[in-house]
Protein backbone atom coordinates (compact mmCIF):
# COMPACT_ATOMS: atom_id res chain seq x y z
CA UNK A 1 0.00 0.00 0.00
CA UNK A 2 1.11 3.77 -0.86
CA UNK A 3 0.13 7.13 -1.30
CA UNK A 4 1.67 8.77 -4.29
CA UNK A 5 2.71 12.40 -4.02
CA UNK A 6 2.45 14.61 -7.05
CA UNK A 7 3.43 17.96 -5.75
CA UNK A 8 6.70 19.33 -5.92
CA UNK A 9 6.56 21.22 -2.59
CA UNK A 10 9.51 20.51 0.16
CA UNK A 11 9.61 17.08 2.25
CA UNK A 12 7.56 18.42 5.27
CA UNK A 13 4.82 19.42 3.05
CA UNK A 14 4.48 16.03 1.25
CA UNK A 15 4.89 14.26 5.03
CA UNK A 16 1.58 16.07 6.19
CA UNK A 17 -0.13 15.73 2.97
CA UNK A 18 0.71 11.83 2.94
CA UNK A 19 -0.14 11.58 6.37
CA UNK A 20 -3.36 13.26 6.17
CA UNK A 21 -4.24 11.47 3.28
CA UNK A 22 -3.66 7.89 5.46
CA UNK A 23 -5.11 9.57 8.53
CA UNK A 24 -8.22 10.44 6.66
CA UNK A 25 -8.37 7.18 5.28
CA UNK A 26 -8.48 5.45 8.65
CA UNK A 27 -10.95 7.85 9.52
CA UNK A 28 -14.03 7.28 7.03
CA UNK A 29 -13.60 3.71 7.70
CA UNK A 30 -13.42 3.22 11.41
CA UNK A 31 -13.66 6.64 12.93
CA UNK A 32 -12.09 9.38 14.90
CA UNK A 33 -10.69 8.61 18.42
CA UNK A 34 -13.51 7.88 20.88
CA UNK A 35 -13.67 7.16 24.37
CA UNK A 36 -15.89 3.86 25.34
CA UNK A 37 -16.64 2.54 28.80
CA UNK A 38 -16.94 -1.04 29.82
CA UNK A 39 -17.41 -3.12 32.37
CA UNK A 40 -13.81 -5.12 34.14
CA UNK A 41 -13.49 -7.73 36.82
CA UNK A 42 -12.84 -5.51 39.26
CA UNK A 43 -16.40 -3.74 39.07
CA UNK A 44 -15.01 -0.26 38.49
CA UNK A 45 -15.35 -0.40 35.12
CA UNK A 46 -12.30 1.20 32.36
CA UNK A 47 -12.03 2.97 29.09
CA UNK A 48 -10.84 1.78 26.16
CA UNK A 49 -9.87 4.18 22.80
CA UNK A 50 -11.87 3.47 19.62
CA UNK A 51 -11.49 3.87 15.93
CA UNK A 52 -8.33 6.18 15.47
CA UNK A 53 -7.02 5.58 18.56
CA UNK A 54 -2.97 6.88 18.59
CA UNK A 55 -1.14 9.41 16.25
CA UNK A 56 2.87 10.05 16.40
CA UNK A 57 5.45 11.57 14.49
CA UNK A 58 8.64 9.39 14.80
CA UNK A 59 12.23 9.18 13.81
CA UNK A 60 12.97 5.53 13.50
CA UNK A 61 15.93 5.18 12.21
CA UNK A 62 17.64 8.46 12.99
CA UNK A 63 17.76 9.89 9.19
CA UNK A 64 16.39 13.23 9.98
CA UNK A 65 13.07 12.03 8.71
CA UNK A 66 9.94 11.34 10.40
CA UNK A 67 7.44 8.39 10.24
CA UNK A 68 3.67 8.40 10.70
CA UNK A 69 2.84 5.48 13.11
CA UNK A 70 -1.13 4.89 13.69
CA UNK A 71 -3.13 2.55 15.91
CA UNK A 72 -6.74 2.01 14.85
CA UNK A 73 -9.38 -0.05 16.08
CA UNK A 74 -10.78 -2.60 14.17
CA UNK A 75 -13.63 -5.11 15.62
CA UNK A 76 -11.70 -5.19 19.00
CA UNK A 77 -7.94 -5.84 17.65
CA UNK A 78 -5.98 -2.64 17.91
CA UNK A 79 -4.06 -2.48 14.77
CA UNK A 80 -0.07 -0.43 14.39
CA UNK A 81 1.17 0.51 11.15
CA UNK A 82 4.10 2.86 10.49
CA UNK A 83 4.05 5.06 7.14
CA UNK A 84 7.43 6.28 5.22
CA UNK A 85 8.51 7.90 2.45
CA UNK A 86 9.83 4.94 -0.18
CA UNK A 87 10.90 7.38 -3.39
CA UNK A 88 8.05 9.57 -3.97
CA UNK A 89 5.72 7.18 -2.07
CA UNK A 90 4.46 7.04 1.22
CA UNK A 91 4.59 3.00 1.93
CA UNK A 92 3.36 0.94 4.41
CA UNK A 93 6.28 0.18 6.35
CA UNK A 94 4.73 -2.01 9.58
CA UNK A 95 1.86 -3.46 10.29
CA UNK A 96 0.91 -5.47 13.14
CA UNK A 97 -1.39 -5.82 16.58
CA UNK A 98 -0.97 -4.26 19.77
CA UNK A 99 0.63 -6.24 22.48
CA UNK A 100 -2.15 -7.85 24.71
CA UNK A 101 -1.17 -11.19 27.26
CA UNK A 102 -4.87 -12.73 27.60
CA UNK A 103 -3.53 -14.07 31.41
CA UNK A 104 -3.16 -10.30 31.95
CA UNK A 105 -6.21 -8.59 31.05
CA UNK A 106 -5.57 -6.10 33.57
CA UNK A 107 -2.89 -4.66 31.17
CA UNK A 108 -5.25 -4.04 28.60
CA UNK A 109 -3.78 -3.29 24.93
CA UNK A 110 -0.68 -1.75 24.61
CA UNK A 111 1.74 -0.07 22.43
CA UNK A 112 5.81 0.29 23.72
CA UNK A 113 8.32 2.26 22.68
CA UNK A 114 12.32 2.14 23.20
CA UNK A 115 14.54 4.94 22.55
CA UNK A 116 18.12 4.22 22.61
CA UNK A 117 20.25 7.24 21.03
CA UNK A 118 18.54 8.78 18.07
CA UNK A 119 16.81 5.90 17.49
CA UNK A 120 13.40 4.38 18.60
CA UNK A 121 12.13 0.69 18.62
CA UNK A 122 9.09 -0.72 18.34
CA UNK A 123 8.17 -3.01 21.48
CA UNK A 124 6.91 -6.40 20.37
CA UNK A 125 6.12 -9.44 22.71
CA UNK A 126 7.61 -12.73 21.70
CA UNK A 127 5.58 -15.09 19.93
CA UNK A 128 4.23 -17.66 22.97
CA UNK A 129 5.75 -15.44 25.64
CA UNK A 130 5.15 -13.10 28.40
CA UNK A 131 7.92 -12.46 29.54
CA UNK A 132 10.51 -11.49 26.60
CA UNK A 133 10.18 -8.49 23.74
CA UNK A 134 12.19 -8.29 20.42
CA UNK A 135 12.61 -5.13 19.96
CA UNK A 136 12.30 -3.79 16.13
CA UNK A 137 14.14 -1.27 14.18
CA UNK A 138 13.40 0.33 10.92
CA UNK A 139 16.39 -1.06 8.64
CA UNK A 140 15.56 0.51 5.17
CA UNK A 141 11.72 0.09 4.31
CA UNK A 142 11.06 -2.74 6.65
CA UNK A 143 10.84 -3.65 10.57
CA UNK A 144 13.58 -6.14 11.51
CA UNK A 145 14.77 -7.52 15.01
CA UNK A 146 17.08 -5.85 16.63
CA UNK A 147 17.18 -6.70 20.07
CA UNK A 148 15.37 -7.95 22.98
CA UNK A 149 14.44 -7.05 26.52
CA UNK A 150 12.91 -8.31 29.49
CA UNK A 151 9.28 -7.99 30.18
CA UNK A 152 7.35 -8.10 33.53
CA UNK A 153 3.95 -8.67 33.00
CA UNK A 154 3.32 -8.02 37.28
CA UNK A 155 4.45 -4.54 37.01
CA UNK A 156 4.39 -4.04 33.78
CA UNK A 157 8.39 -2.59 33.52
CA UNK A 158 11.18 -3.58 31.45
CA UNK A 159 14.69 -4.73 31.87
CA UNK A 160 17.49 -4.60 29.67
CA UNK A 161 20.86 -6.92 30.23
CA UNK A 162 19.28 -7.64 34.04
CA UNK A 163 18.65 -4.27 34.59
CA UNK A 164 15.29 -2.36 34.77
CA UNK A 165 14.93 0.71 32.60
CA UNK A 166 12.58 2.92 33.52
CA UNK A 167 13.62 5.87 31.06
CA UNK A 168 13.98 4.73 27.63
CA UNK A 169 11.02 2.58 27.46
CA UNK A 170 7.71 4.29 26.71
CA UNK A 171 4.17 2.04 27.02
CA UNK A 172 0.97 3.67 25.57
CA UNK A 173 -2.05 1.52 26.60
CA UNK A 174 -5.07 1.35 24.37
CA UNK A 175 -7.74 -0.15 26.57
CA UNK A 176 -8.31 -0.72 30.60
CA UNK A 177 -7.46 3.01 30.80
CA UNK A 178 -8.62 5.62 33.19
CA UNK A 179 -11.13 8.11 32.17
CA UNK A 180 -8.80 11.30 32.30
CA UNK A 181 -6.06 9.05 30.55
CA UNK A 182 -8.79 8.24 28.02
CA UNK A 183 -9.35 11.69 27.45
CA UNK A 184 -5.51 12.89 27.73
CA UNK A 185 -4.87 10.25 24.48
CA UNK A 186 -8.19 11.36 22.55
CA UNK A 187 -7.19 15.44 22.81
CA UNK A 188 -3.79 14.11 22.06
CA UNK A 189 -4.82 12.50 18.38
CA UNK A 190 -6.82 14.94 17.79
CA UNK A 191 -3.97 17.86 18.12
CA UNK A 192 -1.74 15.37 16.37
CA UNK A 193 -3.95 14.77 12.90
CA UNK A 194 -5.42 18.54 13.03
CA UNK A 195 -1.35 19.51 12.05
CA UNK A 196 -2.00 17.52 8.62
CA UNK A 197 -6.12 16.97 8.45
CA UNK A 198 -8.17 19.62 6.71
CA UNK A 199 -9.96 21.01 10.43
CA UNK A 200 -13.11 21.31 8.39
CA UNK A 201 -12.83 17.64 8.22
CA UNK A 202 -11.70 16.51 11.54
CA UNK A 203 -14.28 18.71 12.82
CA UNK A 204 -17.16 17.26 11.20
CA UNK A 205 -15.57 13.60 11.97
CA UNK A 206 -15.60 14.60 15.86
CA UNK A 207 -16.61 11.73 17.89
CA UNK A 208 -17.95 14.65 20.45
CA UNK A 209 -21.78 15.12 20.23
CA UNK A 210 -23.38 17.42 22.50
CA UNK A 211 -24.90 14.39 24.15
CA UNK A 212 -21.10 13.07 24.47
CA UNK A 213 -19.83 16.26 25.85
CA UNK A 214 -22.73 16.61 28.53
CA UNK A 215 -22.26 12.52 29.84
CA UNK A 216 -18.35 13.18 29.89
CA UNK A 217 -19.20 16.73 32.28
CA UNK A 218 -21.26 14.82 34.26
CA UNK A 219 -18.73 11.33 34.56
CA UNK A 220 -16.15 14.19 35.88
CA UNK A 221 -18.54 14.94 38.59
CA UNK A 222 -19.90 11.87 39.34
CA UNK A 223 -15.52 11.00 39.91
CA UNK A 224 -14.99 13.70 41.84
CA UNK A 225 -18.21 13.12 44.05
CA UNK A 226 -17.46 9.41 44.17
CA UNK A 227 -13.35 10.56 45.58
CA UNK A 228 -14.34 12.44 48.02
CA UNK A 229 -17.65 10.68 49.83
CA UNK A 230 -16.76 7.47 48.10
CA UNK A 231 -18.61 4.79 45.87
CA UNK A 232 -22.09 4.13 46.03
CA UNK A 233 -22.91 1.19 48.50
CA UNK A 234 -25.37 -0.49 50.84
CA UNK A 235 -24.26 -0.46 54.44
CA UNK A 236 -26.07 -2.10 57.57
CA UNK A 237 -25.77 -1.98 60.92
CA UNK A 238 -27.31 -4.62 63.71
CA UNK A 239 -31.03 -3.30 63.22
CA UNK A 240 -30.70 -0.62 60.34
CA UNK A 241 -29.77 -0.65 56.35
CA UNK A 242 -28.72 2.50 54.38
CA UNK A 243 -26.92 4.04 51.28
CA UNK A 244 -23.34 4.80 51.18
CA UNK A 245 -20.99 6.68 49.17
CA UNK A 246 -22.01 9.05 46.47
CA UNK A 247 -25.51 6.54 46.67
CA UNK A 248 -27.94 8.49 44.31
CA UNK A 249 -26.84 9.27 40.90
CA UNK A 250 -29.98 9.84 38.44
CA UNK A 251 -30.63 11.88 35.84
CA UNK A 252 -33.96 14.22 35.96
CA UNK A 253 -35.53 16.71 33.68
CA UNK A 254 -36.26 19.28 36.50
CA UNK A 255 -37.68 22.01 34.41
CA UNK A 256 -39.35 20.00 32.05
CA UNK A 257 -37.25 21.16 29.13
CA UNK A 258 -36.35 17.79 27.79
CA UNK A 259 -32.76 18.32 28.92
CA UNK A 260 -32.48 16.27 32.13
CA UNK A 261 -30.15 17.44 35.09
CA UNK A 262 -27.23 15.36 37.24
CA UNK A 263 -28.90 14.65 40.72
CA UNK A 264 -26.76 13.32 43.26
CA UNK A 265 -27.23 12.65 46.86
CA UNK A 266 -23.82 11.58 49.06
CA UNK A 267 -23.86 10.45 52.44
CA UNK A 268 -21.80 13.60 54.32
CA UNK A 269 -19.64 11.90 56.66
CA UNK A 270 -17.42 14.77 57.80
CA UNK A 271 -21.34 16.21 58.92
CA UNK A 272 -20.75 16.64 62.72
CA UNK A 273 -23.67 14.59 63.45
CA UNK A 274 -23.19 11.84 61.13
CA UNK A 275 -23.73 8.33 62.23
CA UNK A 276 -24.19 4.97 60.97
CA UNK A 277 -27.07 4.94 62.81
CA UNK A 278 -28.59 8.06 61.72
CA UNK A 279 -26.27 8.99 58.87
CA UNK A 280 -26.27 12.27 57.12
CA UNK A 281 -26.54 13.41 53.43
CA UNK A 282 -25.96 16.06 51.28
CA UNK A 283 -27.77 16.58 47.60
CA UNK A 284 -26.30 18.26 44.68
CA UNK A 285 -28.12 18.92 41.01
CA UNK A 286 -25.72 19.92 38.21
CA UNK A 287 -27.02 22.01 34.93
CA UNK A 288 -25.52 21.25 31.68
CA UNK A 289 -25.34 24.54 29.88
CA UNK A 290 -24.10 23.17 26.91
CA UNK A 291 -20.63 24.18 27.43
CA UNK A 292 -20.45 22.87 31.10
CA UNK A 293 -21.55 21.46 34.24
CA UNK A 294 -22.51 23.98 36.83
CA UNK A 295 -24.12 23.54 40.47
CA UNK A 296 -27.76 24.94 40.59
CA UNK A 297 -29.01 23.56 44.10
CA UNK A 298 -27.15 22.32 47.46
CA UNK A 299 -29.19 21.03 50.33
CA UNK A 300 -27.94 18.97 53.52
CA UNK A 301 -31.88 18.54 54.53
CA UNK A 302 -33.56 15.14 53.97
CA UNK A 303 -36.93 14.03 54.56
CA UNK A 304 -37.77 12.00 58.18
CA UNK A 305 -41.15 11.49 60.01
CA UNK A 306 -42.27 13.54 62.49
CA UNK A 307 -41.50 12.74 66.25
CA UNK A 308 -39.21 10.28 65.70
CA UNK A 309 -41.59 7.63 64.61
CA UNK A 310 -39.62 5.70 62.53
CA UNK A 311 -35.71 6.21 61.72
CA UNK A 312 -36.56 6.42 58.10
CA UNK A 313 -34.61 8.92 55.88
CA UNK A 314 -35.83 9.63 52.39
CA UNK A 315 -36.17 11.86 49.67
CA UNK A 316 -39.15 13.01 47.79
CA UNK A 317 -39.58 14.26 44.47
CA UNK A 318 -42.73 16.10 42.75
CA UNK A 319 -44.72 15.47 39.28
CA UNK A 320 -46.36 18.32 38.81
CA UNK A 321 -46.84 20.56 35.78
CA UNK A 322 -44.36 18.83 33.20
CA UNK A 323 -41.53 19.62 35.72
CA UNK A 324 -40.26 17.56 38.99
CA UNK A 325 -39.95 19.52 42.12
CA UNK A 326 -37.52 18.71 45.25
CA UNK A 327 -39.72 18.37 48.27
CA UNK A 328 -38.24 18.07 51.86
CA UNK A 329 -40.04 17.93 55.29
CA UNK A 330 -37.79 18.72 58.76
CA UNK A 331 -38.22 19.31 62.32
CA UNK A 332 -36.02 20.32 64.98
CA UNK A 333 -36.95 19.82 69.02
CA UNK A 334 -36.63 21.54 72.39
CA UNK A 335 -35.71 20.48 75.68
CA UNK A 336 -39.07 19.23 75.77
CA UNK A 337 -39.91 17.95 72.72
CA UNK A 338 -42.99 17.09 73.55
CA UNK A 339 -44.29 20.31 73.87
CA UNK A 340 -41.50 22.32 72.13
CA UNK A 341 -40.75 21.60 68.30
CA UNK A 342 -40.79 22.87 64.73
CA UNK A 343 -41.67 21.57 61.52
CA UNK A 344 -40.85 22.59 58.59
CA UNK A 345 -42.41 21.72 54.46
CA UNK A 346 -41.20 23.00 51.79
CA UNK A 347 -41.29 22.75 47.47
CA UNK A 348 -38.00 23.78 45.21
CA UNK A 349 -39.02 24.52 41.68
CA UNK A 350 -36.05 24.61 38.99
CA UNK A 351 -37.49 28.31 38.05
CA UNK A 352 -34.17 29.35 35.31
CA UNK A 353 -30.94 28.03 34.78
CA UNK A 354 -29.76 30.09 37.80
CA UNK A 355 -31.27 27.33 40.01
CA UNK A 356 -34.13 26.78 42.30
CA UNK A 357 -36.53 28.44 44.14
CA UNK A 358 -38.55 27.70 47.02
CA UNK A 359 -41.91 27.68 46.13
CA UNK A 360 -44.00 26.25 48.46
CA UNK A 361 -43.51 26.90 52.51
CA UNK A 362 -45.25 25.77 55.43
CA UNK A 363 -44.04 26.18 59.20
CA UNK A 364 -45.46 24.90 62.29
CA UNK A 365 -44.11 26.33 65.58
CA UNK A 366 -45.51 24.62 69.14
CA UNK A 367 -44.29 26.45 71.87
CA UNK A 368 -45.46 25.01 75.67
CA UNK A 369 -48.27 23.84 73.92
CA UNK A 370 -49.03 27.19 71.66
CA UNK A 371 -49.33 26.36 68.10
CA UNK A 372 -48.20 29.12 65.36
CA UNK A 373 -49.46 28.31 61.50
CA UNK A 374 -47.46 29.57 58.36
CA UNK A 375 -47.84 29.10 54.90
CA UNK A 376 -45.55 30.77 52.50
CA UNK A 377 -44.44 33.61 55.04
CA UNK A 378 -48.01 34.57 55.91
CA UNK A 379 -49.43 33.51 59.14
CA UNK A 380 -52.73 31.95 59.03
CA UNK A 381 -55.65 29.89 60.82
CA UNK A 382 -54.90 26.21 62.12
CA UNK A 383 -58.07 25.31 59.60
CA UNK A 384 -56.24 26.74 56.47
CA UNK A 385 -53.37 25.05 57.62
CA UNK A 386 -55.22 22.12 57.96
CA UNK A 387 -56.15 21.99 54.45
CA UNK A 388 -53.47 23.57 52.60
CA UNK A 389 -50.05 22.95 54.13
CA UNK A 390 -50.33 19.08 54.49
CA UNK A 391 -49.24 19.16 50.67
CA UNK A 392 -45.69 16.90 50.89
CA UNK A 393 -46.12 13.37 52.16
CA UNK A 394 -45.50 12.76 55.50
CA UNK A 395 -45.42 16.19 56.93
CA UNK A 396 -46.56 15.94 60.41
CA UNK A 397 -47.02 11.99 59.39
CA UNK A 398 -49.74 12.69 57.66
CA UNK A 399 -49.65 9.64 55.53
CA UNK A 400 -52.70 11.03 52.13
CA UNK A 401 -50.81 11.83 48.96
CA UNK A 402 -50.88 10.71 45.25
CA UNK A 403 -47.89 8.29 44.41
CA UNK A 404 -49.06 9.42 41.02
CA UNK A 405 -47.75 12.59 41.84
CA UNK A 406 -45.05 12.34 44.52
CA UNK A 407 -41.92 9.80 44.55
CA UNK A 408 -40.42 8.39 47.95
CA UNK A 409 -37.27 7.06 47.91
CA UNK A 410 -35.59 5.82 51.08
CA UNK A 411 -32.10 6.40 52.45
CA UNK A 412 -32.10 4.71 55.48
CA UNK A 413 -34.37 2.07 56.95
CA UNK A 414 -34.91 -1.06 58.99
CA UNK A 415 -33.00 -4.14 57.83
CA UNK A 416 -36.68 -5.39 56.52
CA UNK A 417 -36.59 -3.20 53.99
CA UNK A 418 -33.09 -3.56 53.24
CA UNK A 419 -33.94 -4.31 49.56
CA UNK A 420 -35.24 -0.82 48.81
CA UNK A 421 -31.78 0.00 49.58
CA UNK A 422 -30.29 -2.37 47.29
CA UNK A 423 -32.18 -1.12 44.63
CA UNK A 424 -31.39 2.56 44.93
CA UNK A 425 -27.80 1.11 44.74
CA UNK A 426 -28.23 -1.12 41.69
CA UNK A 427 -30.28 2.30 39.39
CA UNK A 428 -27.12 3.95 40.42
CA UNK A 429 -24.64 1.94 39.06
CA UNK A 430 -27.03 1.35 36.55
CA UNK A 431 -27.15 5.49 35.26
CA UNK A 432 -23.24 5.63 35.93
CA UNK A 433 -22.78 3.00 33.41
CA UNK A 434 -25.35 4.14 30.84
CA UNK A 435 -23.84 7.70 31.50
CA UNK A 436 -20.09 6.26 30.87
CA UNK A 437 -20.91 4.56 27.91
CA UNK A 438 -22.58 7.58 26.52
CA UNK A 439 -19.01 9.46 26.28
CA UNK A 440 -18.21 6.63 23.51
CA UNK A 441 -20.83 6.48 21.39
CA UNK A 442 -19.70 7.86 18.08
CA UNK A 443 -21.36 10.72 16.03
CA UNK A 444 -24.06 8.52 14.46
CA UNK A 445 -25.78 11.48 13.08
CA UNK A 446 -22.83 11.33 9.99
CA UNK A 447 -22.17 8.07 10.15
Amino acid sequence: MAVKILNSGNRESNFREAAGKVCSDIISEHGTCRIEYTDNENDDGSWNLSGLSYVKQMDFNADGNEELLVVYNDDGFYIIEVWGFKGKNFTNLYKDKANFIDSYKNLGKWITFYRSGSKYYLGKLKENSTEEMELLTLKGNKFIVASSCAFNPEEGSYSVNGSRNTVDFETIKLSCLTSARAEYYQNHVNNAIGKFVNEKYVNANSPLTDEQKKAQAFCRIIETQTQKYGASAVSSTKSSCFADGAAVIRLVDFNGDGEEELLVISRNKKHFDDTDASPRYVMDVFLWDGTSAKKIYESEQMSSYFDNSKSDIFYILQKKDGKINICCNTYSYGENPDKTWRAVSTINEMTSSNGFETTFTAILNSKNGYKNYRINGKSVYKREFTEDAYVVPYFCNEENYSSDEFEIILLNTDKNSSNQIENLIAETEETVKELYSACGLGNTADN
